[in-house]
């Protein structure tokens, strides 16, 4: 029985289809390759930076020191105190006020050893922490030793003004604007809070129902 040239038509439509998913497959899975080297050659980069240090304002053995902030990007990687001696620094994350962190749990903390005297940035870094931009965070500041001074910028100037420095869980006293303390965070450029499609997925979902109802109508004929 010869076959009806509508069904040799059919067959051809279906094999071109299934060739054109397959390059299209292949398309995709270069893509994500590429998307997944291109996050493992990722950097930190400098968000929020307060570099200036000609004052000795608080010691990192005091209760509540540290440093609120406005975070512009969407992660934070890093964050780094001036520290005028040492030998050990921890860094915690808060997204409450300070007032708030004997009864709250930090998005991060992270002790980092260096030894003796620095009189420059101490960084600790940590795997990229979620965060919202324009929102105000608290970076805590402790050490083991009373010998950890942190330096920082107190005058009536308000260096940074989207934030303070903190002592006690309070503004640091003894000025006319704001203190500061010397401080800079930093981000993940290549950090994302969720999994991104790739732009020919919905493409290649919609071949396949086209796929489909393709050979039901072969079958249904």
């Amino acid at each position: 029985m010869p076959i009806r040239p509508s069904i040799t038509a059919g067959l051809v439509v279906f094999g071109l289809v299934v060739f054109g998913l397959v390059v299209l497959g292949l398309v995709v899975l270069g893509l994500v390759v590429l998307g997944l080297g291109a996050h493992a050659s990722a950097a930190t980069v400098l968000d929020v930076d307060q570099p200036d240090s000609n004052t000795v304002l608080g010691s990192a053995f005091t209760t509540g020191t540290g440093q609120t902030f406005v975070p512009t990007a969407n992660n934070i990687a890093d964050a780094g105190f001036i520290i005028l001696s040492g030998p050990d620094i921890t860094v915690s994350l808060y997204d409450v006020a300070p007032g708030d962190v004997a009864t709250a749990s930090p998005l991060v903390s992270v002790t980092v050893n260096f030894g003796g005297a620095t009189g420059d940035f101490i960084d600790v870094f940590w795997s990229p922490v979620a965060v919202t931009p324009g929102e105000t965070y608290f970076l805590h500041v402790s050490s083991t030793s009373n010998l950890a001074t942190l330096r920082g910028f107190g005058s009536a100037f308000d260096t940074y003004t989207d934030g303070q420095a903190y002592q006690n869980f309070a503004p640091l006293p003894g000025f006319t604007q704001p203190a500061d303390f010397a401080f800079r965070t930093y981000t993940d450029d290549a950090f994302s809070s969720t999994v991104p499609v790739p732009a020919s997925l919905p493409l290649l979902l919609a071949a396949f129902g086209g796929l489909a109802a393709c050979a039901r109508t072969h079958r249904l004929s």
